[in-house]
């Protein structure tokens, strides 16, 4: 039998859990948008507050004034994204699901890094090399972990994991 005060602090942290993590995913997806900005002004939460949030987080996306696309929202996905990564690194590793676990994060990854060279969202282009870098280098830390996995090497594993991101950044520069 379950207790009213458990049944209390679950509704309460899933409460907080939708506060902290869906509203301000959807806020930052959909405020771009002239029809969702009116909407927030017709319900009166057109706040300064929400504005000075939504401009820290997109301040580095194109903003399209300048002939090129609207890539705003971009910082929705890409906090969506992050909330994907978090729940695979969340998901504990059983051994029989390892491979597909670590598929499911190179795929992440992988998503991601197309979308960032693609669609280029930054203003800056080298913050889109370097995203797609960090993202590719993602892709292939899940790669040799399920390859050194059906290997049983593990040796090679924390060098590759630790000077990977430094050759990234040294053939950026």
């Amino acid at each position: 039998r379950i207790s009213s005060h458990y049944v209390t602090a679950t509704s309460a942290l899933v409460l907080v859990l939708l506060v902290l993590s869906v509203l301000p995913v959807v806020l930052l997806v959909l405020y771009p948008f002239k029809l969702f900005r009116k909407c927030l002004s017709k319900c009166k939460m057109d706040r300064v507050c929400i504005t000075m949030f939504v401009e820290k987080f997109q301040g580095s996306y194109r903003d399209g004034l300048h002939g090129g696309r609207d890539m705003r929202f971009f910082s929705g996905m890409y906090c969506f994204m992050l909330f994907l990564i978090s729940q695979y690194h969340a998901i504990p590793y059983e051994e029989k699901l390892k491979l597909s676990q670590w598929l499911y994060g190179a795929f992440i990854y992988l998503t991601f890094a197309i979308m960032v060279a693609f669609l280029k969202p930054y203003k800056k282009t080298y913050m889109n090399i370097l995203d797609t870098l960090i993202l590719v280098h993602g892709v292939v830390v899940c790669l040799m972990l399920s390859r050194n996995y059906f290997i049983g090497d593990e040796t090679q594993l924390l060098v590759v994991l630790l000077m990977l991101p430094v050759l990234l950044l040294a053939m950026h520069h």
